[in-house]
């Protein structure tokens, strides 16, 4: 009996040693020291293109003060060397990041109360920023990212092939003008897009999030198709040819005025529920169908499989 008592006393010292290891090197891990890499406004050479492969970071691209292009970035980690990197050759800017370790929401607390400087959240987004002059012309660009989220907002810039890959992460792009090819593909996030031109071929494919768009001139051919999202479109204008497809979701386009009678419409939905309203007037509905004959060249066409949709 005693063998049994001094044994179970054994087991369980064991395990209060083991416990209070595991709590010693859980505030270890938690306490490990966070370092900041940061790089402002240095000024690249003539930039025609970039590569962007990211993991956690986000990137953002918008409009030079200056006459010239440059970066800039901020990144809080835990990282003892910068894991982002980049370089320029044959006038495209490389950027990459690997192994990023980002502080936790009790590191970025703590070092907010110890220094003497306000701090806000949104200053410790881990966020690489380009900056392009007005009127930039990029004749390819490719940006690969998991976790992150992807800005642009360059003013008239002009992109003649552009690829966007997003694993877990938003999209936002505005004032952007595409006589190329834009193709854009989103597998868990939302994309919002304003003030486009797109004369070009632009192709928007989402899997889980919804898509959003606010005065979008279509001169080219565009395809916006999602799986599991809404579709809204305000102030449009489609002198080209025009596809929308959802398989679980709502549509709401709204037109220009200015677009309308010259605009061939056909609106299709299997399961749900279809308004055409005013300006849009005369076409045929009939049983989920809505059909239009336009005076011009131009095409919409909007099908969904489960969802509702409004055209006005």
């Amino acid at each position: 009996m005693k063998r049994v008592m001094k044994a179970m006393q054994f087991v369980m010292v064991m395990f209060i040693c083991m416990c209070g290891f595991c709590c010693v090197s859980g505030r270890q891990s938690s306490a490990a020291k966070t370092y900041t890499y940061k790089l402002k406004e240095k000024k690249l050479g003539k930039v025609q293109g970039f590569e962007a492969n990211l993991e956690y970071l986000d990137l953002c691209i918008k409009t030079s003060k200056k006459p010239y292009a440059y970066l800039s970035y901020e990144i809080p980690c835990k990282n003892h060397k910068n894991p982002f990197s980049y370089n320029i050759r044959n006038h495209v800017l490389y950027l990459n990041e690997s192994g990023l370790k980002e502080p936790s929401w009790n590191d970025l607390i703590g070092k907010m109360k110890k220094s003497k400087k306000k701090y806000y959240f949104a200053s410790y987004v881990t966020r690489v920023t380009l900056y392009l002059p007005s009127h930039s012309m990029i004749k390819t660009g490719c940006v690969n990212m998991k976790y992150g989220d992807f800005y642009l907002s360059a003013k008239n810039l002009q992109c003649q092939k552009l690829n966007i890959k997003l694993g877990d992460g938003d999209a936002s792009i505005a004032n952007t003008i595409v006589p190329g090819q834009l193709n854009i593909n989103l597998t868990k996030g939302d994309l919002a897009t304003a003030r486009c031109k797109i004369s070009g071929t632009a192709q928007f494919h989402l899997k889980d999030g919804d898509f959003a768009a606010k005065d979008l001139h279509v001169s080219g051919k565009t395809m916006i198709d999602t799986r599991n999202g809404d579709i809204t479109i305000k102030n449009i204008s489609v002198s080209g040819n025009m596809q929308v497809n959802t398989v679980n979701g709502d549509a709401f386009i709204r037109l220009r005025k200015n677009c309308i009678k010259a605009l061939h419409i056909a609106v299709d939905t299997k399961s749900g529920d279809m308004a055409v309203k005013s300006p849009v007037r005369g076409g045929k509905k009939k049983r989920g169908k809505y059909r239009k004959t336009g005076k011009g060249n131009a095409h919409l066409n909007i099908i969904t499989k489960s969802g509702d949709i409004v055209l006005k």
